[in-house]
């Protein structure tokens, strides 16, 4: 057997002492060439060697939509395959996804570390996650600008059917009035809103509002029921998902100084308090007012410790992009798609005892959600942070404290402001 040495003499290749001219070499690979294409050319299916062009580009151009596919198709084969595990009820993940919500709590002194864990969630709801980049695998990791009003990454959303309708005219005419008429707004329509000719004359005449509708589908028809308000942890997710950045209001919501923000965004941007800001605060605990069936799932520190215990309200907050923010809303989407989280048997807004008790006889829905999971959160911060200046919600200086606003239930827009020329675009300086 002969073996060609990487070295060239002249134009002539060297093997073992014998020199070969190159033209011969030259000539079997012509002849080898011939041989191959001929064979290839009888045993092709469709006797063209030639691959068409415009096939080609289409399968380019649909190769993103194939991959998507490929990738949807193997998480379902993923998550079946879990689902048909024996031993997968005693597990906390889904196709490497962590799927039961835990945290550590500290007793003894601080001596002793707890792990507090809730059931897990179903792993047909690993899709949502992927939808909202709200997985595991997109963990943020770098510190993401804080967006303001006024920039064009950010904004404020807001939602509502054709029953608050007259109160949705207020919200949209105060939010132009405070933050200038170049802030933009996306308004969601939970029903009944699209459909009315009248209603819509208004919603388009306000200058840089999008107008969603919100589509049902996507929440199971057991937590349809808007009083559920699964549909705003819904809407959040997908907020997120598109800014950095936003602040979420109810239609009751009245904000009386926009500039009274503004310690709210520092303390974002300087790290002293959480990227989820909750503005309101119930005058009763979130054990009082939670179905204390949902802790199967999302298990409350206060329980085990004494912590912040305070409820409060979901109505109006501020997101920003962080991992913080991003395991909130990933176990604040799993409750929302979980009836037996956010909306348990006997769950009712009405509450019977006395303010004190510490057994919920009432529940709060989305609010009794958001509650636990922040309080949860800040005190895992708390107890981690080493030397840091963190201000968890209770803490008296926290800086939601100073956001001066106001909570008006039914009241429409009084009647002697232009509605029209209050929400018109910014005019134009020649």
């Amino acid at each position: 057997m002969y073996y060609i040495p990487l070295n060239n003499l002249n134009g002539k290749i060297i093997s073992n002492n014998k020199i070969y001219s190159t033209k011969y070499f030259c000539l079997l690979f012509v002849l080898t060439f011939i041989f191959c294409l001929h064979f290839l050319i009888q045993k092709w299916p469709n006797k063209n060697i030639f691959i068409n062009s415009q096939n080609f580009l289409n399968k380019t151009l649909l190769n993103t939509s194939n991959l998507i596919f490929e990738r949807k198709s193997l998480l379902e084969e993923c998550i079946e395959n879990e689902e048909n595990r024996n031993d997968s009820k005693w597990s906390l993940e889904c196709c490497g996804e962590k799927m039961a919500y835990s945290f550590i709590v500290q007793t003894n002194e601080k001596l002793t570390e707890n792990l507090m864990s809730g059931k897990r969630f179903d792993c047909k709801h690993l899709p949502l996650l992927h939808t909202y980049k709200l997985a595991d695998k997109y963990k943020i990791q770098q510190k993401i600008p804080v967006k303001k009003p006024g920039d064009k990454d950010f904004t404020i959303v807001t939602a509502s059917n054709v029953k608050y309708f007259e109160t949705l005219r207020k919200l949209l005419y105060i939010i132009k009035q405070q933050f200038g008429c170049s802030q933009k707004i996306i308004g969601y329509d939970l029903g009944g809103i699209s459909e009315n000719k009248t209603m819509m004359e208004d919603i388009n005449s306000v200058c840089l509002l999008e107008w969603r509708k919100f589509d049902w589908n996507i929440i199971k028809e057991d937590i349809h029921s808007p009083r559920a308000y699964a549909w705003k942890i819904f809407i959040l997710a997908e907020i997120y998902s598109q800014y950095d950045t936003f602040i979420y209001m109810d239609t009751s919501i009245v904000i009386d100084e926009a500039k009274s923000f503004d310690p709210t965004f520092e303390g974002i941007k300087d790290g002293k308090i959480s990227e989820a800001i909750f503005f309101g605060a119930a005058v009763h605990s979130i054990q009082f007012g939670t179905n204390f069936r949902t802790y199967s799932y999302l298990p409350l520190v206060s329980q085990l410790v004494q912590w912040d215990n305070t409820m409060y309200e979901a109505g109006f907050n501020i997101m920003h992009k962080s991992e913080y923010t991003r395991k909130l809303l990933k176990w604040a989407l799993l409750c929302a798609a979980t009836k037996q989280c956010i909306e348990p048997d006997y769950s009712y807004i009405n509450c019977t005892s006395d303010y004190s008790s510490t057994v919920g006889t009432c529940h709060r829905y989305d609010q009794s959600v958001f509650g636990i999971i922040n309080v949860n959160g800040e005190y895992q911060r708390s107890i981690l942070s080493t030397g840091e200046e963190f201000l968890p919600h209770s803490h008296a200086d926290h800086p939601r404290r100073k956001v001066k606003y106001s909570v008006q239930r039914y009241k429409e827009l009084d009647k002697s402001l232009n509605f029209a020329k209050g929400v018109e675009c910014c005019k134009q300086i020649n």
